[in-house]
């Protein structure tokens, strides 16, 4: 799942157990986890933290946007070169 995804799970999460404010829904914030190879691979929907965050998951530290750019290329990358093995 990207980001996108991980927002639209737990927005999911969120209305199926009728929280009350829907602007909180709307507003939720993501704190996701991405591995060195540009996967997301886990996350929690918040209403305490003022804005996304995407952390490392080995060492737990928030990641800049330049860093979050390079490990996204890299699986972008990274699947680009397994879709042309395949063929």
């Amino acid at each position: 799942m990207n980001f996108e995804e991980h927002r639209a799970y737990w927005q999911q999460v969120a209305s199926k157990n009728k929280w009350k404010n829907k602007s909180i829904i709307k507003n939720l914030k993501i704190q996701a986890w991405l591995n060195k190879k540009g996967e997301f691979v886990d996350s929690i929907g918040s209403t305490v933290i003022k804005k996304d965050l995407i952390v490392d998951y080995a060492s737990e530290k928030v990641l800049t946007k330049k860093e979050i750019s390079r490990r996204l290329k890299c699986n972008k990358i990274c699947l680009e070169k397994v879709k042309q093995k395949k063929r």
